[in-house]
């Protein structure tokens, strides 16, 4: 029987993986740190398993998994989050030998792992991007700098960003922000003339396999974040191009996504940063014709699959919680009250055919979100 372990079941990606392979008829058993994560109400979930916080307690997280991978017999694993990634690559030999694993070895993770560091690989490869400074020289663009700045943690993934609205802000923000995630880097803010993600599945050889693109229409935030209505695109070479060359020279492996934002000042296309695993927007890319979780079954199983980049433009998918948080932020709601009522056709949890994991999402969101956790300070010392 085919069998596949989906890890971090409280995330949208991995409810689409889930979904996606479950109805194919592939048995799924699922890991999450929650016990109320939405992909253990699936209904093509079989089994599931309550393990540790991977980034809160890494190592006894990797024992619990490592004794699942051997007793499981899976066909492959599929991680979900940046932690769970990170514990796959880290673990490459060793899940090698009871299960098929479609991933970078850990010092080409630890490279991409590095979100400073792959922007100055970005501008070495003559891929325009947002421009990056550190505390020494920022006085030398205090006087002329148009735009505001922003801070990110430099290992830490999906949290953590602060934008400056002024540039006598950021030492001591920046200062608060080592203080509570390690190293940090200051970024430009690039005006908002338009978001873009590609999103791509490369084989053991670092060949892309599958790309989409998607264009962000909303966010979390009216400031950015996680995007919670968002539509496949055509397919652009001129946004594809970079994309790939970046993660080919980065030898990566498995799916990633490379997103852009065009500055509105001057309508470049600007790299801002990757994402090293499955993205929330996962169901989209399904909904739209490229089945990235049963393409990377199939790939890790199999060894290679056939390239393909077609996919169908225009299709809309939305997390209607994350809309809903959105709508509720919006200062001029009333007239923005049609635009956020008008229905989509597809939606990230939402489903009269697994009905379930709408139900429990709620209660999950509302037992873990006043709970805010306390983030482990990354380096790549602590991780190797």
């Amino acid at each position: 029987m085919r069998k596949v372990l989906v890890l971090d079941a409280h995330l949208r990606a991995a409810l689409a993986c889930i979904r996606s392979l479950g109805r194919k008829g592939i048995r799924i058993e699922c890991v999450s740190n929650k016990d109320f994560a939405i992909g253990f109400f699936s209904k093509y979930c079989t089994r599931h398993f309550l393990c540790n916080d991977p980034q809160m307690h890494p190592d006894i997280f990797s024992e619990e998994i490592l004794k699942i991978a051997r007793n499981g017999m899976y066909d492959c694993i599929i991680p979900n989050s940046t932690q769970t990634a990170l514990f796959v690559a880290k673990h490459y030999d060793e899940l090698s030998q009871c299960t098929n694993i479609l991933s970078p070895n850990l010092d080409v993770f630890l490279q991409a792992f590095d979100k400073e560091a792959v922007v100055e690989k970005a501008i070495e490869l003559g891929i325009a991007s947002a421009k990056t400074f550190t505390l020494e020289n920022l006085p030398q663009c205090l006087d002329n700098h148009p735009h505001p700045l922003i801070i990110k943690p430099r290992y830490l993934h999906g949290a953590g960003i602060l934008l400056c609205d002024s540039i006598n802000q950021v030492p001591l923000f920046y200062k608060r922000m080592c203080e509570r995630f390690g190293a940090c880097y200051i970024q430009d803010f690039i005006p908002n003339g338009g978001e873009y993600g590609i999103y791509a599945l490369l084989n053991r050889q670092s060949t892309v396999r599958a790309v989409t693109i998607q264009r962000r229409i909303r966010s979390i935030s009216h400031n950015g974040g996680i995007s919670t209505l968002r539509e496949t695109v055509p397919y652009d070479s001129k946004l594809v191009d970079p994309a790939l060359h970046l993660l080919q020279s980065l030898h990566w492996v498995g799916p990633a996504m490379v997103e852009f934002r065009i500055d509105a000042s001057n309508g470049v296309h600007k790299f801002i940063e990757i994402n090293l695993r499955f993205w929330g927007s996962l169901q989209l890319s399904i909904n739209a014709g490229m089945d990235f979780p049963y393409l990377f079954y199939k790939m890790a199983t199999e060894g290679d699959i056939k390239p393909s980049n077609t996919y169908q433009p225009n299709v809309q998918c939305r997390w209607l919680l994350g809309d809903v948080t959105h709508f509720m932020q919006n200062p001029q709601k009333l007239r923005h009250l049609y635009e956020f009522l008008q229905p989509t056709a597809h939606y990230d949890i939402e489903s009269l055919n697994d009905p379930f994991p709408m139900v429990i999402n709620p209660i999950m969101v509302l037992k873990y979100l006043p709970k805010r956790k306390k983030n482990t300070i990354q380096t790549i010392a602590a991780i190797k």
